[in-house]
């Protein structure tokens, strides 16, 4: 009796964790930005949803080749809560392309305030681990987590080639920046929308990010002499948990009780 109490109790275990969504998603699909989800900082035109046509809207992050109004440098969107670190870890990922001119720029990832805007090499004000590529060669940097635009920057020419062939949606690249459960972050892309992932950089359990709770940020960079004066896209964004050690081994017990009661 004891025996299948214990086994339904990790059948249950197993059941609820492998069904649980992601903390957060966000698609653009309403066609507007939501103000009880993102908060955004001197808001304007430099910042809108687009209709991508057949019912998909992605964020769009204007420069000036594409009617910003603002020059596209003083402005960024946060979401409203923050996600708290925690469990093993957790991440954002996104898809992201260029669009009118690939050498445009964008800024994003976590963030530790709600505060910053982009002013020219700055990044975001309250990095906490983010990237941006910004400059006419396509320089891939990683802010936060110790490295700064005016300080180390980590270039990565491989990325620089990847988001210079997304040009769409069907082209784009998907960006992960993982936080640890309690320091570091790890950054990751992907060309093959999500199959395969290479790493940038990981400074998991190494680095000096270490905000506990922390909101998911974008911007678009500044577009000094048209060199940077692209538009950069946004869309199927996830935040979601990494499981811990423990709930990993709960879920492979609930899995091994099942197929054991199964044979008996």
């Amino acid at each position: 009796m004891i025996r299948q109490l214990l086994v339904g109790l990790l059948c249950v275990l197993a059941l609820g964790m492998s069904v649980q969504g992601a903390v957060f998603e966000e698609n653009w699909d309403s066609g507007t930005i939501d103000a009880g989800t993102w908060l955004q900082v001197d808001p304007g035109d430099d910042i809108i949803v687009r209709d991508l046509g057949g019912g998909d809207y992605a964020l769009a992050l204007l420069g000036m080749l594409d009617g910003a109004t603002g020059h596209g440098w003083d402005t960024g969107i946060y979401t409203q809560a923050t996600h708290p670190r925690g469990g093993g870890g957790i991440y954002v990922q996104y898809k992201t392309w260029w669009g009118v001119n690939p050498h445009t720029a964008l800024h994003g990832g976590w963030h530790h305030s709600q505060s910053g805007v982009v002013y020219g090499n700055d990044m975001f004000n309250s990095p906490e681990a983010t990237i941006g590529y910004f400059t006419t060669s396509l320089t891939y940097y990683e802010s936060g987590d110790g490295f700064q635009a005016s300080g180390t920057a980590v270039v990565d020419p491989d990325f620089n080639t990847a988001f210079s062939a997304a040009d769409s949606k069907e082209n784009a690249v998907v960006v992960r920046i993982t936080l640890g459960d309690a320091i570091g972050a790890k950054f990751e892309y992907s060309t093959d929308d999500g199959a395969t992932w290479n790493l940038g950089r990981d400074t998991l359990g190494t680095g000096t990010s270490s905000n506990p709770d922390n909101y998911v940020g974008f911007g678009p960079g500044y577009g000094a002499n048209g060199f940077q004066d692209g538009t950069a896209y946004i869309d199927d964004i996830v935040v979601d948990i990494i499981p811990e050690p423990m709930t990993m081994a709960l879920l492979g017990l609930g899995g091994l009780a099942l197929i054991r009661r199964r044979k008996a």
